[in-house]
């Protein structure tokens, strides 16, 4: 589409752009040149709030800054009034505003995950929850969410999607995500649909390799296509192309980050999305090994990405953009577009008119929603032996076995509260060490836990026995036919594949806080367990041979 053609759609769907913002955005256009321009399609990733890093960032004309959201909030709101006061033009501000366990915005309300929210089978709540993301957002300095998740949770090993999506039904994906969307953008905030075109259907994950859904095109248009046109229709700003190939419409097998079959031919041209298609993260192996970074870069937006996100070196993308552009890798119309697409991005956030504002919020409620969603989403999937529920008087002393250790890529996690919290009810509570002996003389009660959330470069999402139960022997040991016992996954409920003769079986999604605290009160039975599961246990991964 060329530049004309593109500014005259920008008062329709998803911009819905008056005439003063669309005059905005045409001035702006008119005035910048291609350095300009190739500086607005690059996103990078602030490796800190340091002022150096933040003076750095802007030595390139960028279009927007990503910073991690887990930092204190005055920090949050500090660099992005330096951050938006420096700029020749508005910043797009965007985060992973996903809510996990650790996922507090500006150390704000702790919701927990999309499979959680999905669970409660509740739209009020997952419609607050979005509303919280973006009123918190806002308040910390972001106008852009890079969510919601509208990938499927259908292969049991995969480490990326599972409890970061709404399930396993397209139809429910699909209507979740929509509601999700239209609430986080009713409050200012751009949402992002992502990972186009299609994450979950396999076991591996595009920060480490490139991923694959292999549907067939029919099959891939009733379930993904489905969910993706209901975002659209819904009006959602933007979409996330991520290194996943979909062999049934690009054969060549690349992924859609670097494929215009994917992003203009069918996303674009038969699905209508018109919003701004932004890459997945750029670091990725799911496009590193691809080709060289000169090509790859020239390659994402030239195939109908309108921003790279997190380039490996700002200063060193944007000189291979440059020289793509001038060696005809890149074209002008294509730079114009995704220029145009961008501006209209940020006056449709209206960002031409204030770049960065407080927003007030009601703390107390806000942390009363991630309490509702606790409660609503604790799952009984099955308590055949009658166990529940418990008390100090039927089941005074319980071996608690949970994670030794909770390393990820980006740190050790929380020791678990679920100890302390059952000590505070009046259970003598021993967690369990190696070399020690278990016996129904010694416990009445065996309580398993894992805490194991979908995330970035996780190899292995099922039940770590070396972990909860370390030691040749004891990895090995099940206790349930002799001492009662519950499994209780604060993660993955397929691991509740693993454990099918244990007769008492919890899920609860997250080990956030609330959940935690939700979770004995169900215990004790002091509350219902009130969740549904959204993902269905009885798919098995299946091996061709």
């Amino acid at each position: 589409m060329n530049s004309s053609l593109l500014f005259n759609s920008l008062a329709h769907s998803p911009f819905h752009l008056n005439e003063a913002r669309r005059q905005w955005v045409q001035a702006t256009f008119a005035a910048l040149s291609n350095d300009e321009k190739i500086g607005q399609t690059l996103l990078p990733l602030l490796p800190d709030l340091e002022q150096a890093s933040l003076d750095a960032v802007l030595r390139v004309p960028v279009g927007g800054v990503f910073r991690m959201h887990q930092g204190p909030l005055a920090a949050l709101q500090q660099s992005a009034r330096y951050l938006q006061a420096r700029s020749k033009l508005p910043l797009l501000m965007p985060g992973d505003l996903e809510y996990v366990e650790n996922g507090a915005i500006g150390q704000g309300a702790m919701l927990s995950n999309q499979l959680a929210l999905a669970a409660t089978h509740n739209t009020r709540l997952l419609a607050d929850a979005a509303r919280i993301a973006a009123l918190e957002g806002r308040n910390a300095g972001y106008n852009w969410s890079f969510s919601p998740i509208v990938d499927l949770s259908i292969h049991p090993r995969n480490p990326i999607v599972c409890t970061r999506s709404f399930g396993s039904d397209p139809e429910q994906v699909a209507e979740l995500g929509a509601r999700y969307i239209a609430s986080m953008q009713q409050h200012g905030m751009a949402a992002c649909a992502k990972h186009w075109p299609g994450d979950g259907m396999g076991d591996t994950d595009q920060h480490l390799l490139l991923s694959e859904n292999p549907l067939s095109f029919e099959r891939w248009q009733e379930t993904y296509g489905a969910i993706y046109r209901r975002m659209i229709d819904g009006g959602v700003l933007s979409v996330m192309s991520a290194h996943i190939s979909l062999p049934s419409v690009d054969a060549s097998g690349a992924p859609a980050s670097l494929s215009a079959k994917l992003n203009l031919d069918l996303l674009r041209e038969q699905l209508g999305f018109a919003g701004v298609i932004v890459s997945d993260a750029s670091t990725m192996a799911g496009m590193t090994s691809q080709a060289k970074r000169a090509d790859l870069v020239a390659a994402c937006i030239e195939n109908d990405c309108d921003i790279l996100l997190f380039p490996e070196d700002v200063e060193a993308d944007f000189n291979h953009l440059k020289t793509a552009l001038r060696e005809g890798r890149l074209s002008q119309q294509r730079l114009d577009a995704a220029v145009l697409r961008i501006l209209a991005l940020k006056a449709a956030l209206g960002l031409a008119e204030t770049r960065v504002e407080a927003v007030p919020f009601d703390a107390a409620a806000h942390a009363e929603t991630a309490r509702d969603i606790a409660q609503g989403c604790l799952t009984l999937l099955r308590d055949d032996a009658q166990i529940l529920p418990l008390s100090p008087q039927k089941y005074p002393r319980v071996l608690l076995i949970q994670p030794q250790r909770r390393d990820t890529i980006l740190g050790a996690g929380a020791t678990l509260q679920i100890a302390s919290l059952l000590q505070a009810q009046g259970f003598a509570v021993t967690p369990f060490t190696t070399g020690m002996q278990i016996s129904p003389a010694l416990f009445d009660l065996v309580l398993v836990t894992t805490a194991d959330e979908a995330a970035l470069c996780k190899a292995y999402i099922g039940i770590d026995w070396q972990n909860l139960q370390p030691g040749l022997h004891h990895a090995m040991q099940r206790f349930w036919h002799d001492i009662p016992t519950v499994f209780i996954s604060l993660g993955n409920p397929y691991q509740a594949q693993e454990v099918a003769q244990c007769p008492t079986v919890i899920l609860g999604y997250c080990p956030s806080a609330p959940i935690q605290e939700a979770l004995v009160q169900a215990l004790m039975g002091n509350i219902p367990f009130l969740g549904k599961n959204p993902v269905r246990l009885e798919i098995k991964a299946t091996v061709e041979f």
